[in-house]
């Protein structure tokens, strides 16, 4: 599903404007962006969790002219499952 078709399932099911379910779908989306940015966790309640992970910078070998380098922290978003989600998946899988 895209986000275009979310947009439509969600207004078709709540009944609001597909105007109004884009606008509350990007304002969503754009706030649990800027928190990750802070540096704030974001925890949707049994269904998903976000949180920013920052690896450190290391030593590595470039694997074609065997040079040592440094590779540069990054920063990664970390999504997972509650257990219960996951669980309820396993027990009745859609397709």
């Amino acid at each position: 599903m895209v986000k275009k078709e979310l947009v439509s399932e969600v207004a078709k099911v709540s009944g609001v404007s597909k105007q109004d379910t884009q606008i509350v779908i990007d304002t969503m989306i754009d706030t649990i962006k800027s928190k990750l940015l802070f540096g704030v966790n974001v925890k949707i309640t049994d269904f998903i969790d976000f949180k920013l992970e920052v690896a450190k910078a290391r030593n590595g070998i470039n694997p074609n002219t065997k040079e040592k380098i440094v590779i540069p922290k990054k920063y990664r978003v970390k999504v997972t499952l509650p257990k219960k989600f996951i669980d309820k998946i396993k027990a009745k899988p859609v397709y």
